[in-house]
């Protein structure tokens, strides 16, 4: 599944903390509904998720620490400022888990359904038959075939 952001919501990730941007983008963006703009409803999001994903887990030998996993209270804080800086708005639920809505996201331009069949209507293509004839007139005036060939019979006498 591929995502996209748009401008609105790359200004406001800006000077927010790594961990809050991979959780917005990697966690809570990438399981939204595109035509509803919420994210939870669909796939469940859960804190322990949440928290493996901004979790570093450093390469063998690296000198690089590995962080501790983020706590709820951790977690909650960055839903905060993700909703302060209009990002988000977060759904109070009791049985579904995290459920919040993507204030700033784009709507109705998932992948999957830009190139469904379904919802594009199909253009005619160079190898169908009926392509030439939709688009007759357009090649009648570019067609080498159409123009005029002089033959040695009509070519004015210069001599």
């Amino acid at each position: 599944m591929s995502t996209k952001w748009n401008d609105d919501e790359d200004a406001a990730l800006d000077y927010l903390p790594h961990a809050d941007q991979v959780i917005y983008l990697r966690g809570i963006r990438r399981r939204m509904n595109y035509t509803t703009g919420m994210a939870g409803t669909d796939w469940p999001i859960s804190y322990h998720w949440l928290a493996q994903l901004a979790e570093v887990r450093p390469e063998r030998g690296s000198h690089t620490a590995a962080s501790t996993p983020m706590s709820r209270s951790a977690l909650r804080a960055t839903f905060a400022r993700l909703e302060r800086a209009g990002l988000v708005k977060r759904i109070p639920t009791e049985d579904r888990g995290l459920i919040f809505w993507c204030l700033l996201a784009s709507r109705d331009e998932s992948a999957p359904r830009r190139n469904d069949p379904r919802m594009t209507p199909e253009r005619p293509h160079r190898n169908d038959p009926d392509f030439y004839n939709y688009n007759e007139h357009l090649y009648e005036r570019d067609d080498p075939r159409a123009s005029p060939c002089r033959t040695s019979d009509e070519r004015p006498n210069s001599g």
